[in-house]
């Protein structure tokens, strides 16, 4: 039986070697163990990002004709045999961001041994990544060195006073000083009620919506979940699917 890895939290590590891995609701991400080290353990640098202290290597068997899903993250998968899938995966001139993902759980008795990666190798954001210009934003804020990226990167600018920019939302129908004002917002945190910005709410404008979601993401008011509740259920698809995903985080 072929050796695979599961990237998992090392908080779950004792769950993990009671009760064995636990196929989720889109099932069982693994890459089966090779030679090259970088190429087995690709995705656990990428996968520590999403808030992980420690990442944790498991180690386990599967029969070769277990049914797979099996394919690039970003393209469409294929249903074969595990065995196949990882002859495919041995095959590819190209083995970064590969993934086989398995329908069913893994029981204790298959788990060969766990391991805690304390320096996580592998690549973050996406394969081909290093080397690029690292694009930078409200959705990685919180990230280890985001701002001292930012700072790099991101030319300073003069933010306006709260106040004035407050009285500019409230006062003003232009789009550009509308979506300048949200971003000055956005640009700090924010104590203050937010209640302020409820009819930017019904704007038609895609890009200006979207500088409100940035903005709403300043501040702590608890009212500021209910707003973007709201744009979850926008008409915009992606203001839809952004508002979703920040809703998921807070």
């Amino acid at each position: 039986m072929p050796v695979l890895l599961h990237i998992a939290d090392a908080r779950n590590g004792r769950s993990i070697r009671r009760l064995g891995l636990k196929a989720g609701r889109r099932g069982l991400y693994a890459l089966p163990v090779t030679g090259d080290f970088m190429a087995t353990h690709q995705w656990a640098r990428e996968l520590k990002r999403s808030g992980w202290n420690r990442a944790l290597a498991v180690y386990f068997r599967m029969p070769s004709r277990t049914p797979v899903r099996a394919g690039h993250y970003n393209e469409g998968h294929e249903v074969l045999a595990l065995g196949a899938a990882i002859a495919r995966y041995l095959d590819r001139g190209q083995q970064l961001g590969y993934e086989i993902v398995l329908g069913t759980s893994v029981p204790r008795r298959n788990i060969l041994k766990t391991k805690a990666l304390r320096r996580p190798p592998g690549w973050r954001y996406f394969p081909e990544a290093k080397g690029r210009k690292p694009i930078v934003g409200w959705y990685n804020r919180g990230d280890y060195g985001a701002a001292r990226m930012r700072s790099r990167l991101e030319p300073a600018v003069r933010v306006p006073p709260f106040e004035k920019l407050k009285a500019t939302l409230e006062t003003s129908q232009d789009r550009g000083e509308l979506s300048q004002a949200l971003a000055g917002l956005a640009s700090k945190r924010r104590r203050a009620s937010c209640a302020f910005l409820e009819p930017v709410l019904d704007h038609p404008n895609g890009e200006v919506l979207l500088e409100l979601l940035m903005a709403l993401e300043s501040f702590s008011d608890p009212l500021a979940r209910t707003f973007i509740s709201r744009l979850a259920t926008s008409d915009d698809p992606v203001i839809r699917g952004l508002a979703k995903e920040r809703l998921g985080k807070r």
